[in-house]
């Protein structure tokens, strides 16, 4: 998730999972932070984490296509449908997983363009959307 400060991601788990107890720290937790804030600061690179992506087979797919795709070639939601071999009506349903995408960075649904060029609902935010897209331009992935 993306925030601007503890409080507010604090409250989003929260929002998120409303049955769980937070708890800071664990044994990996160091590392993970780590990990997801290199991320955040350089989107162009591969999120190497496990993610505990839940769905069904057209989230599942629409998911792994998305986080398959390259910082050189944005592709729009309609490509993400050709992608996963689904019927162009399908991309309302593949713009509604961007903008209820909890995965922020680690599933980069800031690529993809909605149809025509137009933006898509990215959950996050029109600004964050836009400072995500300039530091995957700035930053490259090393070939």
């Amino acid at each position: 998730m993306l925030g601007d400060g503890r409080e507010e991601l604090l409250d989003l788990l929260a929002e998120e999972f409303p049955s769980a107890t937070l708890i800071e720290g664990g044994h990996d937790y160091a590392h993970v932070v780590e990990r997801v804030s290199h991320l955040i600061e350089r989107p162009a690179g591969k999120f190497e984490l496990p993610l505990d992506i839940s769905g069904g087979d057209f989230e599942q797919a629409a998911l792994a296509a998305v986080r398959s795709t390259s910082v050189l070639k944005k592709p729009t939601l309609l490509e993400i449908t050709q992608m996963i071999w689904a019927p162009p009506s399908a991309a309302v349903y593949v713009a509604d997983l961007c903008a209820k995408d909890t995965f922020a960075v680690a599933v980069p649904w800031h690529r993809v363009e909605g149809i025509e060029g137009l933006e898509t609902g990215y959950r996050w935010g029109a600004e964050r959307l836009h400072k995500l897209r300039r530091m995957e331009t700035m930053v490259l992935p090393p070939s």
